[in-house]
């Protein structure tokens, strides 16, 4: 496969060329792909030199070719025979060989566990069954015996009971943003390289109808809010603040390892065992995603990759647990206060969203990024903790506020709810269809710090209005029981989903010819092996771990046992009896 840098054709060796004769020499598709580049350069009929012709050329995007020869044959043996027809500088991109992925002490690694998994999933499977519809026992099966059976498993996955006080509609929105993420990386995938008619693509992408595609980033910041919403939530009903501090350490290492064996699980099959499941022309993104995971395999299991290596991230979606992890570990220094009086958590969160939004901004202006989604954009602020922490923080103030108001609605005049929904349609609609193409860098500069804390108000302000009742059908649609399946395996799904998209689109062995309709027939397949892979993954590594990690957490922290009530002074009864009752209860507390 190589890559073109320059084209001159032959014909135009004369000192001055009409468009005209251009129209003769290009065949119909080039002179489409190079029509706006005519325009842009206001260039329509008149005469111009061959040495613009061909500037004008090499500014256009380079032109990708790819061909099977013999193994004992060069490139250069191969161009030199069309020199005749065209010259060009190209610069060889790769090229493969039979049998050029010899295998790793990594896939022996992942044969030799998986293996193990697979043994204790038959004999847990077969000791549950047994234990069920053999011996027909009323009681449970053993706990620790049962933990990886696939029946056990299958049957709690599917389970789909709402818990009283639970938020239903945060299931319709981590449902919907999943699925928006795997939207994002499915075009990012599929149409970012090696397209028939990559000019139809571009006029797409720069359509408003393919805006709320493009925008799938923003479903990223959703998962920041309702991490940080359901840490406040849950936290705040079951801890004090001196209990946050002393338990420091089992806060941290409940997060860390609630998050590990799925993410250990893909770090090591994308190691090894993705990379030899098949082959096909563009299989080097896949090479390269293996070689990541090789060389930074521990900077993914810590949540250091986004400080540590930032252009090698394993797992290259996995940027997000890292910052997310990180804010786990900084959320401490807000959550003590939250935990306290009112007065002191909303002081407390007060000064957190303004010091994000402050950081953010005054970092903006100092990198002064350009506004596109380049490197330097994604390593120094995408994948930055702290600039990604407004909306985290923002979570966490709306988790507080429906800890206040837990079991109690919030009475708010119709007025008021007309204009928070009509708030959060323009903040979210401009999130979605902004465009600055030709902004100033201080308005790029103040988008850039503003646009995702934006975004995170307007997502806050549906999930109250939900919880609330004033959301309407849209929280009849977000609270369906549909979505809490998908939301159960939501993490899995992230995961997985990218390293299956990189193998499918490896795999190919033609140009991909985009259309519209092709966007979602790409999409229903991704979603389909990321819903199938994200299943079996969760039965046997997700939920047998997990049971595995709360009893171990049961040992290193168990649960105090409760006192009882000291019983009540009773003027009738007689003080032997008296005596006697508490007894009782002393040796029923004991």
């Amino acid at each position: 496969m190589i890559q073109t840098r320059s084209l001159q054709i032959p014909i135009l060796a004369g000192s001055n060329v009409s468009w005209a004769e251009v129209e003769n020499v290009w065949s119909e598709e080039n002179l489409r792909k190079y029509e706006a580049t005519r325009e842009e350069f206001a260039l329509f009929d008149e005469d111009i030199s061959r040495t613009s012709v061909v500037d004008i050329i090499n500014g256009a995007p380079p032109l990708t070719l790819a061909v099977c020869i013999p193994r004992s044959c060069r490139v250069s043996d191969v161009l030199d025979g069309l020199s005749n027809y065209v010259e060009f500088n190209y610069s060889e991109q790769f090229c493969r060989l039979p049998d050029d992925k010899p295998h790793s002490g990594a896939d022996i690694t992942t044969i030799v566990i998986f293996s193990i998994i697979g043994c204790l999933t038959l004999a847990s499977t077969a000791y549950e069954l047994h234990h069920i519809f053999i011996k027909k026992a009323t009681t449970k099966p053993d706990e620790l015996r049962s933990c990886f059976s696939v029946y056990g498993n299958t049957d709690r996955l599917l389970t789909l009971a709402s818990k009283p006080g639970a938020l239903d509609c945060l299931d319709g929105v981590r449902t919907l943003s999943i699925l928006w993420v795997i939207t994002g990386h499915s075009l990012l995938v599929h149409f970012g390289t090696y397209l028939s008619n990559i000019l139809d693509y571009a006029e797409w992408s720069e359509n408003l109808r393919a805006a709320y595609l493009l925008a799938a980033d923003f479903s990223v910041d959703s998962f920041f809010v309702l991490s940080g919403l359901l840490l406040v939530y849950t936290a705040a009903r079951k801890m004090k603040p001196m209990q946050l501090i002393k338990n420091l350490h089992l806060f941290y290492l409940h997060r860390l390892l609630r998050m590990f064996p799925l993410l250990a699980a893909a770090v090591l099959l994308q190691a090894s065992l993705f990379h030899q499941v098949t082959d096909g022309v563009r299989w080097n993104r896949v090479a390269w995603e293996t070689q990541k995971c090789r060389d930074h395999w521990w900077s993914a299991l810590l949540h250091v990759q986004n400080i540590v290596n930032p252009r090698g991230i394993c797992l290259s979606h996995s940027w997000y647990l890292s910052v997310d992890v990180q804010l786990h570990i900084l959320s401490p220094l807000v959550l003590f206060w939250v935990l306290g009086r009112r007065r002191s958590a909303w002081a407390g969160l007060a000064a957190a969203v303004l010091g994000s939004l402050t950081f953010v901004i005054v970092y903006s202006f100092l990198k002064n990024f350009s506004g596109q989604q380049d490197t330097q954009y994604t390593v120094y602020f995408y994948q930055n903790t702290l600039a990604r922490s407004p909306a985290f923080i923002i979570g966490m103030l709306t988790g507080y506020v429906l800890h206040v108001t837990r079991n109690k609605k919030i009475v708010m005049p119709w007025w008021s709810v007309c204009l928070g929904h009509a708030l959060a349609i323009v903040l979210s609609g401009y999130c979605m269809y902004h465009v600055h193409p030709a902004w100033s860098q201080l308005a790029i500069n103040f988008n850039t710090a503003l646009v995702r804390p934006a975004w995170a108000v307007a997502l806050c302000w549906l999930i109250v209005a939900c919880v609330n009742g004033y959301a309407g059908p849209i929280n009849w649609f977000l609270s369906l029981n549909l979505w809490k399946f998908v939301a159960r395996i939501s993490y899995a799904m992230y995961i997985f989903h990218y390293p299956m998209q990189f193998i499918m689109v490896g795999a190919n062995i033609m140009p991909v010819y985009f259309h519209f309709e092709t966007v979602f027939i790409y999409l229903a397949s991704d979603v389909a092996y990321a819903v199938i892979v994200a299943i079996a993954m969760c039965v046997l590594v997700d939920a047998p771990f997990s049971t595995l990690i709360r009893r171990l957490m049961a040992v290193i922290a168990p649960t105090p046992p409760k006192k009882l009530k000291e019983p009540e002074t009773d003027k009738n009864v007689p003080e032997a009896r008296m005596d006697e009752t508490s007894k009782r209860a002393s040796q029923s507390a004991t």
